[in-house]
């Protein structure tokens, strides 16, 4: 059944321009109603300060996944003039837009999220089956949200540790001046100053880990691969991302040793 025929919904006829305004008046509606104060505050959200603090990783892979919308957008035009929406997807838009209502928001990332699961509810509404990428999109970047819980236990113990000893092993092999005792370690500058380190579970890397699995997972939707050579190019992105951790941590000790706090 056609939920959107003409005699179903205010005479309206259903072509893809009219649910497009529909949808974009029905997204300035939630907007208003429910993150009206989530705008207010975004400038000071994207302030170096705040920035700092909660990082950046949500914003860019937000980026990334706007990217890959914008190269598929031509995809996403057809499949919204052919999709014919019915009851399975009206449920499903209600239940999208119900859950994002009704997930807290612990995080501006997280409000974030809740905000575009409510445009993608309303979306799959008025658009069918064209809503799988946006889906796709959205669950990608809700992935590299929990991830990093997900992970945790894993980051604070063996993970974490193998980081620990990783880092400390480096630094010895390329001469850095440092003593480690535990978590903390501490790095000796060139007059002689000593600049001490806790390297917490947060160092294992599982932010930016979690980014590269979603970026892996765009480019296996964009350019499928056969399940051998997914395999080891997951490795080796695995090991790149991990060795990459390494350097920024590394990094981080040197600029200690020769320019200390500064």
């Amino acid at each position: 059944m056609d939920f959107f025929k003409p005699s179903n919904l205010m005479n309206f006829k259903n072509r893809v321009s009219y649910r497009v305004g529909l949808w974009l008046a029905a997204c300035l509606a939630v907007t208003l109603l429910f993150f009206r104060d989530f705008f207010m505050n975004l400038p000071s959200m994207l302030q170096p300060g705040n920035l700092q603090r909660e990082g950046v990783y949500g914003w860019g892979i937000l980026g990334v996944c706007f990217l890959w919308l914008f190269l598929k957008k031509g995809q996403v035009a057809r499949d919204m003039k052919a999709a014919q929406t019915n009851l399975i997807y009206a449920v499903l838009g209600i239940s999208i837009i119900l859950g994002s209502m009704l997930l807290p928001s612990s995080s501006n990332f997280v409000t974030v999220y809740r905000m575009l699961a409510a445009f993608l509810g309303i979306f799959a509404l008025l658009f069918g089956r064209a809503a799988f990428i946006p889906a796709f999109l959205l669950t990608v970047y809700a992935f590299t949200l929990v991830f990093p819980v997900l992970v945790r236990p894993l980051a604070e113990g063996p993970w974490g540790q193998a980081t620990l000893w990783m880092v400390v092993g480096l630094s010895r092999l390329l001469g850095l001046p440092m003593a480690s005792r535990g978590e903390v370690l501490t790095v000796f500058t060139s007059s002689g100053e000593e600049i001490s380190a806790l390297v917490t579970y947060e160092c294992a890397g599982q932010v930016t880990m979690g980014v590269f699995l979603a970026i892996f997972a765009l480019m296996m939707l964009d350019a499928p691969l056969s399940r051998k050579k997914a395999i080891v190019l997951l490795l080796i992105g695995i090991l790149g991302t991990t060795f990459q951790n390494l350097v920024r941590i590394e990094g981080i000790l040197w600029a200690s040793h020769f320019w200390g706090w500064e």
